[in-house]
């Protein structure tokens, strides 16, 4: 069975894969579309996951979760990423570098996009991004041109709060898009597993 391309997101980079569709409920949850299910997933995801271990519970929960999604989703989903991703997945430590590179090492890498910059320009036009995270306004133009299905990050603050998905939802659809859905892993992972 071949499985759609999904995109990946931490803070701030993007990964591209898809999710086979299966069974009547996904087309209820609106995953039955004309476009790839594809999640997009930022690069803090990844960062969570690859990072030392925390002290306190939440982030060691989600150190924890962000390792299992990407044990699964590397067997579900067709990963890609972008050339941003990969660069900033090299960035900071070397050793936790390494490790990032382990998640992103087994991803396609998904062209250059012209439009991107002018799509996540105008992200930030529209306030749905802020105007001091170009890289992230980037991440989701790449991934909403991608036509990725999801976009997966633990960023609460620009991307998967709940008044941040209700901004970029209609900021992307305003300016034509399809909007990809913008979910945490631990939201994408229950939904799959």
């Amino acid at each position: 069975m071949s499985a759609a391309p999904v995109a990946w997101l931490r803070r701030p980079s993007w990964l591209r894969c898809a999710a086979p569709v299966r069974g009547p409920w996904r087309a209820r949850a609106g995953l039955h579309t004309r476009r790839s299910a594809a999640p997009a997933h930022h690069t803090r995801a990844t960062r969570v996951g690859s990072a030392r271990p925390a002290r306190d519970v939440v982030s060691l929960a989600r150190q924890t979760l962000t390792r299992d999604f990407w044990a699964w989703a590397s067997t579900v989903y067709d990963l890609s990423c972008s050339e941003l991703t990969r660069n900033e997945i090299a960035r900071g430590d070397a050793d936790a570098a390494a490790r990032r590179h382990v998640y992103f090492g087994q991803c396609r890498l998904l062209p250059d996009f012209p439009a991107a910059g002018e799509l996540a320009q105008r992200l930030i036009d529209f306030k749905a991004v802020p105007k001091t995270e170009p890289e992230d306004a980037v991440h989701i133009a790449i991934a909403t041109i991608a036509n990725a299905k999801y976009i997966v990050s633990w960023n609460f603050a620009h991307i998967v709060s709940p008044q941040a998905k209700r901004q970029l939802e209609a900021a992307i659809s305003a300016l034509g898009y399809d909007s990809p859905l913008l979910v945490t892993p631990e939201e994408l992972y229950e939904g799959e597993a």
